[in-house]
């Protein structure tokens, strides 16, 4: 069942790109203090007769009233420990910089990306400590649930992180036991079934989304990576 799933996440994440696509920016920004480079990822973008006017980072990219701070990521990682794709980007050390103090900008770099792969960290990323986001996990897992595909790497062995994975196999391995059991009520389960069936799963689905989020929650500080891709 997982490996079909992680399948479909696959297939369906090329057919869905240009429905659901975003782009991360790279700019280069030309401050009073030197050159700073600056990532985000928006389904927006600059029209070119705007480019020479740094206040229009703020207009089109985050168009909140009053927005005096251009808020970006520093870092960008090419992430390539997940199963579904080569290569994911995740942007890290969130940052900003008062639009009066960009003298300039340009667009460095862009990648063509969508919005449905998400990213949670559980431990904070410093600039200057990145190397164990590009070294292999110590163990990694995947979980379906709630239209979303769930792939979970370690990149630390400590008691903290085996803690967590105990608490997922239990987790895990409930979903799995009562997802078979009402996938076997609907083997066997005439037409007028099907319904009341179909709406177990989603409540089991959507339980296991909120205990997962709970549990990554309990264990905020480990060197944990959740990669998200969910099909709205």
């Amino acid at each position: 069942m997982k490996s079909v799933a992680v399948l479909f996440a696959l297939l369906f994440s090329i057919l869905v790109r240009a429905e659901y696509n975003s782009t991360i920016f790279e700019f280069e920004l030309n401050t009073k203090a030197g050159v700073v480079s600056a990532y985000i990822n928006t389904t927006a973008g600059i029209p070119e007769d705007k480019m020479d006017e740094p206040r229009w980072l703020t207009y089109y990219l985050d168009p909140r009233p009053n927005q005096e701070y251009f808020h970006f990521h520093k870092e960008l990682v090419e992430y390539t420990h997940v199963p579904w794709m080569d290569t994911l980007y995740l942007l890290v050390v969130e940052d900003s910089i008062h639009i009066d103090s960009i003298q300039s900008f340009s667009i460095a770099n862009t990648i063509d990306w969508s919005y449905l792969w998400g990213d949670q960290i559980l431990s904070e990323v410093d600039a200057d400590d990145l190397d164990w986001l590009y070294s292999p996990p110590t163990r990694t897992a995947t979980l379906s649930a709630e239209l979303c595909e769930y792939s979970i790497q370690s990149h630390a062995s400590n008691e903290g992180i085996e803690n967590f994975w105990t608490e997922f196999e239990k987790l895990s391995a409930l979903y799995d036991s009562k997802y078979e059991r009402l996938h076997q009520k609907m083997v066997e389960a005439d037409h007028s079934q099907t319904d009341a069936i179909n709406r177990e799963m989603q409540r089991l689905e959507e339980q296991t989304s909120v205990h997962l989020e709970i549990l990554l929650s309990e264990y905020i500080g480990l060197k944990i990576v959740v990669i998200t891709f969910c099909s709205c």
